[in-house]
């Protein structure tokens, strides 16, 4: 699965995008608690474009902290996670 996002998820069920309130473990517990983990069994996922435009480097580095261990608990495997918009060929 490739994603292209900035990954700031704001919603009423989940809310990233405001670092006051953005606890990476308390949002994941959340989470967890709010059944929004999706299955993602044995799913490569290439998430990429993640911007902290505005925000400090640690707000991102608490963004990827929570997207990590989301894509864990779903059983994905995180090949990419980059502000980088460049997807590379896969192909040997």
């Amino acid at each position: 699965m490739v994603i292209f996002s900035d990954m700031r998820q704001d919603t009423a069920d989940l809310d990233l995008k405001t670092p006051a309130t953005f606890n990476a473990e308390a949002a994941i517990v959340m989470t967890e608690k709010k059944r929004l983990i999706a299955r993602l069994e044995n799913v490569e996922v290439y998430v990429l474009g993640v911007d902290n435009e505005g925000k400090s480097l640690a707000y991102w580095n608490r963004l990827q902290k929570y997207w990590m261990e989301y894509f864990k608990k779903a059983g994905a495997h995180v090949q990419s996670y980059s502000v980088l918009r460049e997807f590379r060929n896969l192909e040997p």
